[in-house]
């Protein structure tokens, strides 16, 4: 008899997150899916975050007028970009954790 082999899923803990890396690879996939008139919009380096709202982490771009994409920090590691965050993000600093890089 044989046993049974099962997948484990493999899941990031907030802790381990880089937040230079994924800052990066969110600005790059900000500007790969920007139009030319969104190209001139461009999110600031200082202004963009890592943060954790609900127990999920979340890389938002912001600039001085405000939140201009937000991208969700999937379990494998994948950036998934939202069209619609928690109002939180946008909401004064309470109820979410913001992360600070390595």
């Amino acid at each position: 008899m044989g046993t049974k082999q099962t997948a484990v899923k493999r899941t990031l803990k907030p802790e381990v997150f880089d937040e230079r890396e994924y800052l990066g690879r969110a600005f790059s996939a900000y500007y790969k899916g920007a139009s030319t008139e969104d190209a001139a919009i461009q999110p600031g380096q200082g202004a963009s975050t890592l943060e954790t709202v609900a127990n999920r982490t979340y890389v938002v771009l912001r600039n001085t007028h405000g939140t201009l994409a937000v991208y969700r920090i999937r379990n494998e590691g994948i950036l998934k970009r939202l069209r619609k965050w928690p109002k939180e993000i946008d909401a004064p600093a309470r109820g979410r954790r913001a992360h600070h890089g390595k």
